[in-house]
């Protein structure tokens, strides 16, 4: 199975957990100023994307990268962030897994598309997370199986108006066959009771976020 982790610009609170979620073996895409963590971390990524807008390389930095790795620049006039071109050229390399780190910061517009490059992912037919110090974050259809680790609640959030036939096994609060909306907050702050659980969605795309806190 081939992971690629993809880091992005975003805000990294703790380098130490961060690094600690990355593998040896693990394919590394960079997003523009990912590398600004990358660097912190001591990680060289395999593959280096974007139009250097938050990355602010000079030329010598440029240099050096050029030596290391992949360097595919982009126009700084163009369609799509440098995570979503990231998540192209992942889509394109063969990967089973992604995990997506540095997705969330002050620019919340980046922080939702971050995050919904989970489904461009899915439709790929690659799994995929979004993880930071405190939360991690899938997209979901269908069977889903999750092992709760030291993470105190689980709550999901529809994607489409309403996810359909909603059950859920090794959860405190339990959904039989129900529907959840869009503009509800019923699927928030669920709780585990077992060291495994599930959640079943008939019909419909939704977010499950685990969380410590």
């Amino acid at each position: 199975m081939r992971r690629a982790v993809l880091m992005l610009s975003g805000a990294v609170e703790n380098y130490v957990y961060t690094k600690s979620l990355i593998s040896p073996d693990d394919f590394i895409v960079c997003a523009d100023g990912g590398y600004r963590h990358l660097k912190i971390m001591d990680i060289t990524p395999d593959v280096w994307i974007g139009d250097n807008d938050s990355c602010c390389m000079n030329k010598e930095e440029q240099a050096v990268l050029e030596n290391v790795c992949e360097i595919i620049r982009l126009n700084p006039i163009k369609d799509a962030t440098d995570g979503e071109a990231a998540c192209d050229y992942i889509c394109k390399g063969g990967f089973d897994d992604v995990l997506i780190l540095g997705f969330y910061g002050t620019r919340f517009d980046h922080v939702l598309c971050n995050v919904f490059l989970l489904k461009k992912f899915a439709d790929c037919g690659i799994k995929a997370a979004a993880a930071n110090e405190t939360n991690i974050i899938y997209f979901a259809c269908g069977h889903n199986e999750f092992e709760c680790g030291n993470y105190k609640y689980v709550s999901v959030i529809p994607l489409s108006s309403s996810i359909e036939n909603v059950s859920n096994s090794g959860l405190y609060y339990s959904l039989d066959n129900e529907a959840l909306l869009r503009y509800s907050s019923r699927g928030v702050s669920n709780e585990p009771v077992a060291d495994k659980f599930s959640i079943d969605i008939g019909s419909g795309d939704a977010l499950i976020i685990l969380s410590k806190d």
